[in-house]
């Protein structure tokens, strides 16, 4: 008889996934009884999940189930259907990431206050490219973020090549810790996690020049960690946010 072990997952795409057990990573899938059970796809296994299950053919985990969520993010499509789409399940804290240029919005950045704080995690506003502003356009911007969360959410500053973004997130990268970045595409959640991640791979793109909107980045989930032991769980780019 298999024992039943409890693994972390770190990545999903596209009915593909990835789990690390015991500080190996295997190939998993979905038993199909788990699959029929699932009244919804909220119920199916996302990237910052603790599930259990059994190895199986030496290196791969069969997932028959996941653990009580602490917190879990979701949000609705942009479509007709209004669908629910989960994100990722056990997050600490949320970065939201926002840039100082054409990009920043206060009702989008409102819309991902509140998907923060439904989903149970502690958001922080990051608003990126700050090297590329005055002094007196970066207090317009601060200016509007304090204007959106009346000065009670953490806000970091970063810039391009900003040396001092380790110390900025430290307190929130802890061993065991689970956190995520979201905001729209290109506004500098890759670069932030390469920097902040033991081996940098994830892949980043520019802004398009004639209206400061990112290309897509990301098409998966996937959980990079870091050298204090935290997890960063990368989202796909999201442009709207019903």
């Amino acid at each position: 008889m298999q024992t039943q072990q409890t693994a972390f997952l770190i990545f999903q795409s596209q009915g593909h996934y990835k789990v690390l057990l015991n500080h190996q990573e295997l190939t998993a899938t979905i038993s199909g009884r788990y699959r029929h059970l699932a009244e919804s796809t909220t119920d199916l296994p996302v990237v910052g999940d603790q599930v259990t299950g059994v190895i199986y053919d030496t290196d791969y985990f069969q997932i028959q189930g996941h653990l009580p969520r602490h917190t879990l993010i979701q949000r609705h499509n942009s479509n007709k259907q209004q669908r629910i789409q989960t994100l990722a399940a056990n997050i600490a804290t949320i970065f939201i990431v926002t840039s100082a240029n054409q990009e920043f919005s206060e009702a989008r950045l409102q819309r991902y206050l509140t998907m923060a704080w439904d989903s149970g995690a502690t958001p922080v506003i990051v608003l990126s490219k700050t090297d590329l502003v005055s002094d007196s356009e970066l207090t317009t911007f601060l200016d509007a973020i304090a204007s959106v969360t009346f000065d009670s959410v953490p806000v970091i500053t970063t810039g391009q090549t900003a040396s001092n973004v380790a110390a900025a997130f430290k307190p929130y990268l802890t061993a065991g810790q689970w956190v995520t970045f979201v905001g729209s595409s290109g506004v500098g959640k890759s670069t932030l996690i390469n920097q902040l991640i033991k081996e940098p791979s994830v892949l980043t793109s520019g802004i398009r020049a004639d209206d400061g909107k990112g290309r897509h980045t990301t098409t998966n989930r996937q959980a990079y960690q870091t050298a204090s032991g935290a997890f960063i769980v990368d989202t796909p780019g999201m442009r709207e946010l019903a």
